[in-house]
């Protein structure tokens, strides 16, 4: 890529994701939507650009809470997703706070059944699993599964992965 060469929106994506943009691109931030900020969050996380990806979870987070509010799906699944980055960094209590704020805000708008709240449970429980805090992920794990196996069948993938936490945090105990 020539330097100085600025991308905007899905050229940018696309180039990200072919691999073939470096560091020095220049990017104007400004004209990229919440969403695609979100989407290049996540695939520099997948991609262990840790710092990357987080500056791009709160852009789009602000971007989100401007144009929605805190408590819109969108923002909410950002939050979800940001504790999620600061637990594969290992900062804990980073990640405890962004999924308990997203736990809240899932509950208020959907209740606690949905399976998007229920996902938010599971991964607070994996929080409080690394944090050595067994009985609370043990409770948040108990939870997640007894919500899924009554929003999906005990044989989705889902229910199958949250019970083998479940399993892990309890053999610790």
């Amino acid at each position: 890529m020539p330097d100085g060469h600025t991308l905007c929106g899905r050229e940018y994506w696309e180039e990200v994701r072919s691999g073939v943009l470096g560091e020095h691109a220049a990017i104007d931030w400004s004209r990229i939507q919440p969403g695609d900020l979100h989407a290049f969050a996540a695939l520099y996380g997948q991609n262990e650009m840790n710092l990357k990806a987080e500056e791009m979870y709160l852009q789009a987070l602000r971007g989100y809470k401007k144009a929605w509010a805190a408590e819109h799906s969108s923002t909410l699944n950002t939050v979800n997703n940001l504790g999620i980055l600061y637990k594969n960094q290992g900062k804990m209590a980073e990640a405890e706070d962004m999924l308990l704020r997203a736990l809240r805000g899932k509950e208020k708008a959907w209740g606690p059944e949905h399976a998007s709240t229920l996902s938010t449970v599971n991964n607070l429980g994996n929080v409080y699993e690394n944090q050595g805090k067994m009985a609370e992920a043990e409770d948040m794990l108990l939870q997640a599964l007894r919500g899924y196996e009554e929003v999906v069948e005990k044989d989705h993938p889902t229910t199958r992965t949250i019970t083998r936490n479940l399993q892990a945090v309890q053999a610790r105990k």
